[in-house]
Order: structure tokens, then sequence, then C-alpha cells
């Protein structure tokens, strides 16, 4: 070998640059669920490997700003008092995110160290920005009531969830002094006391719970939402009983997500459309319904009270297993019903269209997806998933709709397909523009667009 040669010394993770290092570091903190081992953090594992990158790490305060705490391990206590002074540095713009978790059932005799434990985290609230409560016990509302008159200056984001989920707890009673920042709320199997004194800066508001709980609830949900004049985003996790009359103005929303657990008998799908009151409304989404009763709703020809006059987007999604398709336990409006009320009345300015295993869903895209008539919204987009035994007729009636827009000079819309129905035919041949999708992973999609706003 000419002595001109040289042999460069290959890379390895020792000679990456410290930016770098810091950005896994933080790459391994995106969608991390709580973990309450520090061994399992990115950013304490890296800040093992050497002290160039201890150094490296700890001079990124902002990677210690995202912090697990299980209030019944006094070691998880003091991970989050070391966290808390390496993060102490961080720029303005920065706070904790803290995820506080409680799994045990409280003894009465651990009432005051539990306090105690949270008090030394509840000092620190000026500096937390993000909180999730997570409680897994009977007593969940001993801890609960510890937030009950504390003020959160800096809070934007806020979830109490009861992991449970077969407990109703409430009516609890949390940061009473006051939130005045606080943007995001998200809660599960809770019940918040009211007044809520810091609804009225709400953008985004979350309500999950069971069916029982938010029948047994519904003055509580309707207080919670008369107090939040703000709110952008909603979802709601619920069955209406058909003999409330209670009415949710909201002009400022612009995404609604509903959730239907179930469809009684009398379950009056129209009547709880019909409380809602958001003529901002751009993004629908409503789980749980029957494939009758979107047709139902897309071919009704108004409703008393609910306009969508900016509605751009609506989407069925079911997740169940529904068996009136294939039992005859629920029979789809005929023709002439569907021809009597032409579709998307309600819908001006409808141009997405999303059906996601859903029933009938060949007959909702004949009845729904073909247009009918001048001044017909003109859909640009539609995702279809059909439920298996409806693919090949799905496959069908895709063909008549796209038939129905040649004849009518109007544009074809974007298709999102299901592979299901990539496999029926070659669409390419037949002029549509097609996007194959993972159904599953739409689902996902409706479920966590919420968290993650």
């Amino acid at each position: 070998m000419s002595g001109s040669q040289t042999i460069s010394a290959p890379h390895t993770i020792f000679s990456l640059p410290n930016e770098l290092l810091e950005a896994i570091a933080a790459a391994g903190q995106q969608d991390r669920a709580s973990d309450y081992l520090p061994s399992q953090k990115s950013e304490w594992v890296l800040s093992h490997v050497s002290q160039r990158f201890r150094a490296a790490l700890l001079a990124s305060p902002a990677l210690w700003s995202i912090v697990d705490v299980a209030l019944h391990s006094e070691g998880s206590l003091a991970i989050f008092e070391l966290y808390f002074e390496r993060s102490r540095a961080c720029p303005i713009g920065i706070g904790i995110s803290l995820t506080l978790q409680h799994v045990r059932p409280i003894e009465y005799e651990e009432n005051d160290l539990i306090a105690e434990r949270l008090g030394r985290i509840t000092r620190h609230l000026d500096c937390i920005w993000e909180l999730k409560i997570e409680v897994n016990a009977w007593q969940g509302e001993v801890l609960l009531a510890l937030f009950g008159d504390l003020v959160a200056p800096n809070l934007r984001r806020l979830e109490v969830l009861d992991l449970l989920d077969r407990y109703d707890l409430g009516p609890v009673e949390i940061f009473s002094g006051g939130a005045p920042k606080l943007r995001y709320l998200r809660i599960y199997d809770v019940t918040l006391q009211l007044p809520v004194p810091w609804a009225a800066s709400l953008t985004h508001l979350e309500l999950r719970r069971d069916r029982e709980g938010l029948d047994r609830h519904s003055q509580n949900l309707t207080g919670i939402l008369a107090q939040c004049p703000s709110l952008v985003d909603l979802y709601l996790d619920f069955s209406f009983i058909a003999s409330w009359e209670h009415r949710f103005h909201m002009p400022s929303l612009k995404r609604l997500d509903l959730k239907v657990n179930g469809t009684p008998d009398d379950f009056d799908f129209l009547h709880a459309i019909d409380s809602f009151a958001t003529p901002s409304l751009t993004e629908f989404t409503i789980n749980g319904v029957h494939g009758d009763q979107i047709c139902e709703l897309l071919t009704s020809n108004g409703l008393p009270q609910a306009s969508f006059p900016a509605l751009k987007s609506i989407s069925f999604v079911d997740s169940g297993a529904c068996r009136c398709q294939t039992q005859n336990e629920i029979s789809f409006p005929d023709t002439a019903t569907i021809a009597a009320s032409p579709p998307l009345r309600l819908f001006p300015v409808l141009s997405s269209l999303s059906l996601i295993n859903v029933c009938f869903g060949s007959n909702l895209v004949r009845s729904i997806v073909t247009p009918h008539a001048d001044g017909w919204p003109t859909l640009t987009a539609v995702t279809l998933s059909p439920k298996q035994p409806d693919a090949e007729s799905m496959d069908s009636a895709i063909l008549a709709a796209t038939n129905s827009y040649r004849e009518r000079g109007l544009p074809l819309p974007r298709y999102r397909i299901c592979p299901s129905l990539v496999c029926l035919r070659n669409w390419d041949e037949f002029g549509l523009d097609t996007d194959k999708f993972d159904p599953t992973d739409m689902r996902k999609l409706f479920y966590l667009r919420r968290l993650t706003a």
C-alpha cells in the first residue's frame, strides 16, 4: 500500500456530533408511552454511554422535561426531582410534561404519605405545562382531591384518566384555584365538579366514559359544554337518550367526534345530531352508527336546529362486529325513499366522505356517492373500507358511481380504498385516481387524531 493512501476510521456512535446525539434522544421521546423505569428512556440510556454523551445530553435541558412518576415509589419521586433539576435551565417556551400515576389502592394510613409525595411535585406546578394523572384504584378520588384548590398558572394540557374503566370517579374538583392557560382537557370516566373555573379557556375537550356514566351525569355534560364558548375540537364518547332535550350551541367548533356505544331501539340518531348547533364545523366523525342511520342523516332535508354550512369532511367509522346486514336485523331504505330526498342537502360544501367498516357500505355508495341532481355537492375525496362480505358489491357500486359522474361531466373524486377492493379490480383502467390504505390504520387515525392535536 502506498504511503499516500490513508485508511479512514469507520464511523461509530462515539463519533457522532453532539447535535445528532440530542436529536436521537429527542426522537426516542416521540410518542413514548408512560414509562416509570429510567432504564427504558432514551435520554437516560444515552447519557450513560460515555462521559461525552453525558455532558452533551445534560447540556440540553429540554430532553429532561418529559418525566413519569409513580406515587407509590419513592425512587420514582427521586427521578422526578433529578429530571426537574436538569430541566430547570430550559429556555422560555418549554415547560415540564409530567405523567403522574397511582395504580394501587390507597390505604387510610397512606394518605399522609401520598400527600407528602404529591406536595414535592406540586410545589413545582408553575413549571408544569402538561399533566396526565392516571389512577387505577377504587380510592382514586383521594389522590385527585389533593389537586382540588391548587393553582396551575402555566398548565396548557390536562388529562385525568381512570384506568380501571368501570368505576365512575366524581364529581372531582381540580385546580379550583385557577388554570388560566389551560387549553386541552381529556377526561376518562371522571365527572368534574361544576362549575369548572377554567373551562372558558378550553379549545380542545375530550369526554370519554362508559354509556351508563354519561346517562347518569347528562346534566354535568351539559354544564361543562355550556362553560366552553371557545371550543375548536370536541370528542364525546356517549349514547344519547331519545328523551334528552339538551342543546349545545358552539359557534367556534371546527372538529367534532362522536362515538355511539351501541344503537338501542330507542336511539334517535337525528335527534342526537340536532342537539349540536355548530355553524363553523369543518370536520365531523361519527363512530358506531348503522348504515341505515347514515343514510337517514345524509338524505335529510333539514333539521330544526343543526346546519352544516361549512362542513367539508364527514367520516363514519364502525370498529364493532355488526350483524345487522348479514342477519337482516336492519333493512336499508328502498330506492324510492332515497330518490324522494336527494342526498347531502344538509352539507352544501361537503367535499370528503369516508365510510370505514360500516354496514350497507355499497348501498351508501349507490345512494350518496352517486350524483343525483344539479346543485349536489361535488365530492373530491371518497375513502372506502367495506365489511368483507360487502366488498364485491362495493366494487360494482363504485363503477356505477363513476359512470354517473362521467355522464354528468363531473370530475371524478379521488378514491382511497382498502386492499380488499384493490384485489378485485385494476381501478387505473377506469381512470380513477386511487390510493390504497390499511383500514386498521384509518380507524386508529380517527381514534387518535384528537390525542395528537
